[in-house]
This record gives C-alpha cells, structure tokens and sequence, in this order.
C-alpha cells in the first residue's frame, strides 16, 4: 500500500487511547502464520521504522506500526475464532471508560 501525497499526522499521542469518533484508526493486514508476522516484523524493523513487540491478544497476535504517512499499521495472525461469550454485538454501543486506557500514556508504541 502507498499513501500518495502524505499530510502531517493528526492522530492521537498514543495508539492505543480512545480516539475521537469517525477517524481512522488503524488498517490491519492478515499474516497466513506467526512465523510470517515475526519475519515481516524484522523486515520492518530492519528498515529502521518502529515497531511494537508481538501483543498476544489470545485469539490473535499483532504488531503495530506508523508509515511515513502517519498512518497506523497492524500485522495479525489469526490463532482462533471468536468464543460465545466474547462474540457480543452490544459492544458496538459501548462507551468507553478513560480508566480503560489508563495505560495508553505510558505504552511502548513504536519502540521496537
């Protein structure tokens, strides 16, 4: 993917805090297995661009980047499908508490 004519970023300090309503957060591009997302990310870091360490989210493993455009990036390998439980449509309705992101100002984004 190549963002023609880039602007200055106008995201959010952090990630992974919440984001104002209708802007764009991240793109996600899926890797086929984990050694594929750990091989992409030494590629990536190899350039010198910034990257997260691999997040183990349980059912999918991800990394996180910026291109030179601003725009934030995800590598994610798929291990499982969504549970029962964890399959919750009210979520889309959900307001999210600030102390949900109380980590955000202190996340390692982007610090390989």
């Amino acid at each position: 993917v190549e963002f023609q004519e880039p602007e200055a970023s106008r995201n959010p300090p952090s990630f992974f805090q919440t984001w104002p309503v209708g802007m764009h957060h991240h793109m996600a591009y899926r890797c086929e297995s984990l050694e594929q997302l750990h091989a992409l990310r030494e590629q990536i870091k190899a350039y010198g661009v910034a990257i997260s360490k691999v997040v183990d989210h349980d059912f999918i493993h991800s990394c996180y980047f910026t291109d030179p455009s601003g725009y934030n990036l995800e590598l994610a390998c798929t291990l499982r499908g969504y549970t029962d439980e964890e399959y919750d449509l009210s979520i889309l309705d959900r307001q999210i508490d600030p102390s949900e992101n109380a980590h955000a100002a202190s996340d390692k984004h982007g610090k390989n």
